[in-house]
């Protein structure tokens, strides 16, 4: 039974872009759907909506604003999100309930998003926050050993992603290259580089990027696989 909760850029820098969303707004839509990773009482989560919510009554906004908890909690359960994300957008679909904008804060939302945006019938404009360019993409069924399981990195913009509906956001975007560029000017004869981070979604993902990255580095060695990094 899938579970979630309904309520009424290391070197980096921040992509922040904003592209009118007019075109794609229904017009007898009357809500903003907000989709959060994370309890939406979670403070990074909590101040990022309140700031909206804010910034939306300052500018007139009207529409009513739903907000849907995910509740994504471990890495385990990451072929489960996308079904999560499906649940949720198939209450909005179709007549007064089809939100006129889709909101998705953190990591978890977003790739449940882009993991299976294109079954969805009708799509809406879409922001972003609490996350980044480079994404994996969620796996459909469970993986055989999730733990060491080496998915490949996908950037929305420098793979080219059709995502039309997508309109504005904070999007992170992490430059590993300047960063093996600094390592190297400080320290000259580097010859072997450890990446390590924790086993969550996010963790995974900039795994995956790092590896990514580091092709373009042959001369160095990238030390140790997922399941070595987990356990250091």
């Amino acid at each position: 039974m899938l579970s979630f909760t309904r309520y009424v850029f290391s070197c980096l820098f921040t992509i922040v872009f904003f592209l009118p969303a007019v075109a794609y707004a229904a017009q007898d839509a009357q809500s903003i759907l907000i989709i959060c990773s994370y309890n939406p009482a979670a403070h990074q989560t909590s101040v990022t909506i309140s700031d909206f919510m804010d910034e939306y009554t300052k500018c007139g906004g009207k529409y009513n604003i739903e907000i849907e908890n995910m509740n994504c909690k471990s890495f385990s359960e990451a072929p489960l999100w996308s079904g999560m994300m499906t649940q949720i957008l198939a209450k909005y679909q179709g007549g007064k309930q089809q939100p006129a904008q889709i909101i998705l804060l953190g990591q978890e939302a977003w790739a449940a998003y882009l993991s299976q945006r294109d079954s969805m019938r009708v799509k809406v404009p879409v922001m972003c926050s609490l996350v980044s360019s480079n994404v994996v993409i969620l796996p459909e069924d469970t993986v055989g050993d999730l733990d060491s399981w080496l998915p490949g990195s996908v950037d929305i913009f420098e793979d080219h992603m059709n995502i039309p509906e997508l309109q504005s956001g904070f999007i992170n975007h992490y430059n590993i290259g300047d960063n093996v560029r600094m390592i190297r000017a400080f320290y000259p004869e580097t010859k072997h580089i450890a990446f390590i981070s924790d086993n969550t979604y996010g963790g995974v993902t900039m795994q995956a990027l790092v590896r990514k990255e580091m092709k373009n580095f042959p001369d160095l060695d990238l030390m140790g696989g997922r399941r070595i990094i987990e356990h250091v």
